[in-house]
C-alpha cells in the first residue's frame, strides 16, 4: 500500500490526461515528463526515510532496504511513463507487448537464479528492479519522443483539470484495495498476508485481464472522437 499510493503521486493522472485531450503539444509531454521524474524522485526518498517507521510498524526489519529498492523501482518506472503514454496514445500496443515480454523474462528470470541461490524475498525485490530497469531501458530506446529541458506549469495545471480526478479516484481504490493487505500484515504473519495476497490476486485477475485490456484500447480510442457524439455512442 504504501509503494502503490507513492505511485500515484507520480503521475496524480497525469498520463491519462495526455490520452484523453485530443491534441498535445510539446509542452505537454516534457512539463508530464519533468513532473513525473520529479516526483517520483520526491516519493522514492520519501519512502525510503519512512521505511524505519513502516518496518517498526510490522516489527520486521528486512523491511528497510527492501523499501529502498522499491523506491528504486518507482523512481525508474517515472522515467518511462511519458513514452508509454504516447505508445498508448498513438495504438502502438505491438511496441508495448514487446517491452513488457522482454522485462518479464529478463526479470523473472533474474529472481529465479536469485532464488535458487537462497536470497528469498529479495528475489522478488530484484525481479521488481529488474523489471522497471529493462522496461525503462528499453522505452527510451524503441520509441524516439525525447523530452525538452522545460517545465510549463500553466500546462499542467491545464491537465490537472481532468487528471486531478482520475488521482483521487485511484487513491480511493488502492486505500480500499490495499488496506486489508496492510492490516492483515500488522496483525497476522508475513505468510498469512502472503496467502491472502496471493488468493486475492488470483480472485480479481480474470476481471483485471479483461477490463485492463478493453479499457487501454478503447480509452484513446474514445479520446479522439470525442467530439463527435453520435459516433462516439456507436462506439
Amino acid at each position: 500500500i504504501f509503494v502503490g499510493v507513492a505511485s500515484l503521486f507520480v503521475d496524480t493522472g497525469f498520463s491519462a490526461a495526455l490520452v484523453q485531450r485530443r491534441e498535445i503539444a510539446p509542452d505537454d509531454t516534457s512539463s508530464v515528463f519533468w513532473f513525473n521524474v520529479g516526483a517520483g524522485a520526491v516519493m522514492a526518498v520519501s519512502l525510503c526515510a519512512a521505511s524505519p517507521a513502516i518496518a517498526a510498524f510490522y516489527d520486521l526489519p528486512i523491511l528497510i532496504p527492501l523499501t529502498c529498492v522499491m523506491a528504486a523501482s518507482l523512481f525508474l518506472t517515472a522515467l518511462s511513463s511519458v513514452h508509454l503514454t504516447l505508445m498508448t496514445r498513438g495504438l502502438d500496443f505491438q511496441t508495448q507487448a514487446k517491452i513488457s515480454l522482454t522485462a518479464a523474462v529478463v526479470s523473472g528470470g533474474f529472481a529465479v537464479v536469485l532464488a535458487l541461490r537462497g536470497f528469498g524475498v529479495w528475489s522478488l525485490a530484484g525481479q521488481s528492479f529488474v523489471s522497471a530497469l529493462t522496461s525503462t531501458v528499453l522505452c527510451w530506446s524503441l520509441h524516439p519522443w525525447r523530452p525538452a529541458a522545460r517545465l510549463n506549469l500553466a500546462r499542467l495545471r491545464s491537465l490537472f483539470g481532468f487528471s486531478g480526478y482520475l488521482f483521487v479516484g485511484y487513491t480511493v481504490e488502492m486505500v480500499y484495495s490495499k488496506l486489508s493487505t496492510a492490516i492483515i500484515g500488522r496483525l497476522y504473519s508475513a505468510a498469512d498476508v502472503g496467502i491472502f495476497s496471493r488468493a486475492d490476486g488470483t480472485h480479481r485477475l480474470p476481471t483485471a485481464l479483461m477490463t485492463g485490456t478493453i479499457h487501454r484500447a478503447s480509452f484513446p480510442i474514445f479520446s479522439a472522437v470525442s467530439q463527435d457524439r453520435a459516433l462516439l455512442r456507436r462506439g
